[in-house]
C-alpha cells in the first residue's frame, strides 16, 4: 500500500485509521453501531416491509424480516436472484417474490402510488 492510499484511510482529526460501518467475523450487531433493538421494535410495527436487492446472508435482515412475520406483516422481497430471505419468506402466507430488478420494481410501484393518489 502506497503513502497516499494509507492516508485516505486515516482519519483526518486524530490520524487513526478509519474503520468501514462493516460487521467483521466474531462481531455482534448492537444498539450503538447498527440501531438493533430499535429496528426489531419497529419491524414488530411494520405492516408491509419491501427487502430490495440483498442477499439477506447476515443475520440482521434474517431478524428483520422474522419480526415482521411474526407481528403480522407482509414482506415483500425484490431481488432478480434466490436469496436467504426468499427461502425464509416462500412458505408464509404473508409474503410476496417479485424477481425484478429493483428499477423495475420501484418503477412500477411509484406508477401505482401516483395512480392511488389522483383516485
Amino acid at each position: 500500500m502506497t503513502k497516499e492510499e494509507l492516508a485516505t484511510l486515516s482519519c483526518p482529526n486524530c490520524g487513526g485509521l478509519l474503520r468501514p460501518n462493516i460487521l467483521w467475523f466474531d462481531e455482534h450487531y448492537n444498539e450503538r453501531l447498527y440501531k438493533l433493538d430499535t429496528v426489531l421494535r419497529i419491524a414488530k410495527n411494520t405492516g408491509i416491509l419491501f427487502v430490495i436487492g440483498t442477499s439477506g446472508a447476515t443475520t440482521l435482515p434474517s431478524y428483520i424480516v422474522e419480526n415482521v412475520l411474526q407481528y403480522g406483516g407482509y414482506v415483500i422481497d425484490v431481488n432478480i436472484d434466490e436469496n436467504e430471505i426468499s427461502k425464509m419468506i416462500r412458505p408464509k402466507k404473508r409474503a410476496v417474490i417479485c424477481r425484478e430488478t429493483s428499477d423495475q420494481f420501484l418503477g412500477e410501484l411509484n406508477n401505482i402510488l401516483e395512480e392511488l393518489q389522483t383516485k
